[in-house]
């Protein structure tokens, strides 16, 4: 969990602010900076300012390495420890919020009115992290026709939510929370800290449509302990195939066929050489290698377990876990849907643990998704009613076999 902390907003006095510490981002360029500039440039400048400077010929290099690690860890330091401060307070001039990002970040402060809203939505991310597949989350003030964005960061899911939630707490404010372009639902703010399958009995536009089974669904239901809890699992192909390793293999096969080597007339390649020298270990370390990556790839597994007391997620590979977690149920707050160019996954949500596992369709994943609402919404805490005139999901998975 991203280090917070904040004094509770129900005792907290007028003249001391709410205050909300979160892993800080404005210095993420300044670390970059340091950790190049060490690794390139701290030697190169200790021996030059001992020529230049301090006029000694042949400069001992140990320190210049010295330096050079002393910036790398600086640059490091400035990563790691940046944090980003946020304080909520209410008094006679009005109701402020007040944010500084980094070590050498500048102070804004923010003034609302009594009808303010918090948001938090999914952003455009115009930089190099949304090009690696990373959801963009951004906290937003909402004053009137007002909009102050107040955070915005890849990736960090749990750390977006604990902000928005803190906000939306210490402002006594609606919690808008659009998480995709179907989904765009306001909390009370005294609902925000609620587990998922009490909020979705209290909103029940965060359970989606009934869920179907679509046709050819490669994802294996069963029901657990006398249908009390329910298993999901599925294997590589129901995951989408990964493609970083066939570009690879495709790259690997390619180097050992095109002549890479040689002068203008005579150049030669891995193949050629193997033609004329009878020494084929190149393509046997090949096919050896990409065996075993393979193998390991189609023995993968993944599974969500659902009981009426806590989720568990796994992942195996013929058999053997390497990934297990576990969410307790009363800490759970969502199970989204993720779709998008960059793949398609479902995310399990709690304040200690953001989740995402690979599934293979948008109509699998949604399928998914919508199945475990139900089955927590209908078998968790008190009450079995699933959403206010929804039908609830079919418990016995050999029916929803069939409909495949």
């Amino acid at each position: 969990m991203s280090e917070k902390t904040y004094k509770s907003i129900m005792s907290g006095l007028e003249s001391e602010p709410d205050v909300f510490v979160v892993r800080g981002l404005a210095d993420r360029d300044l670390g970059l900076f340091l950790i190049f500039t060490g690794i390139v440039g701290g030697t190169p400048f200790y021996y030059l300012f001992c020529n230049l400077v301090l006029r000694i010929g042949r400069p001992d290099l140990f320190w210049g390495w010295l330096l050079s690690l002393a910036i790398v860890l600086g640059g490091l330091g400035v990563m790691r420890f940046s944090r980003k401060r946020v304080e909520v307070w209410k008094g006679e001039r009005g109701n402020f919020i007040r944010l500084q990002d980094g070590f050498f970040g500048q102070k804004l402060t923010y003034t609302y009115g009594p009808e303010v809203k918090i948001r938090l939505a999914l952003g455009d991310g115009g930089d190099f992290t949304n090009k690696a597949g990373l959801d963009v989350w951004e906290v937003t003030l909402l004053d009137g026709r007002c909009q102050f964005l107040l955070d915005s960061r890849a990736g960090r899911l749990q750390e977006s939510r604990a902000m928005a939630e803190f906000l939306a707490k210490a402002i006594r404010c609606p919690l808008l929370c659009a998480l995709d372009s179907s989904h765009n639902i306001e909390f009370d703010y005294r609902d925000v800290d609620l587990p998922y399958y009490l909020r979705a009995r209290k909103y029940p536009a965060l359970v989606g449509s009934h869920p179907q089974r679509p046709a050819d669904c490669p994802i294996e239901v069963q029901d657990i302990d006398y249908g009390t809890g329910r298993r999901y699992r599925w294997g590589l192909l129901a995951s989408g195939a990964p493609t970083e390793t066939l570009t690879l293999f495709i790259i690997a096969c390619v180097g050992g066929i095109l002549p890479l080597w040689g002068s203008s007339g005579h150049r030669f390649s891995f193949l050629s050489q193997a033609w004329q020298s009878g020494d084929w270990s190149y393509f046997w370390g090949l096919a050896i290698l990409f065996t075993i990556i393979f193998g390991i790839q189609f023995g993968y597994q993944s599974q969500i377990e659902v009981t009426p007391g806590r989720v568990n997620i796994s992942k195996s590979i013929w058999g053997f876990p390497y990934v297990r977690k576990s969410i307790l149920v009363e800490y759970l707050e969502g199970v989204v849907a993720r779709k998008g160019s960059y793949g398609n996954s479902i995310t399990l949500v709690s304040d200690a643990l953001v989740y995402s596992l690979r599934v293979v369709s948008p109509q699998v994943v949604d399928y998914l998704v919508n199945d475990i609402q139900y089955f927590l919404v209908q078998n968790c805490g008190p009450g079995q009613t699933a959403a206010k005139g929804e039908k609830a999901a079919p418990k016995e998975a050999p029916s929803l076999a069939k409909k495949g």
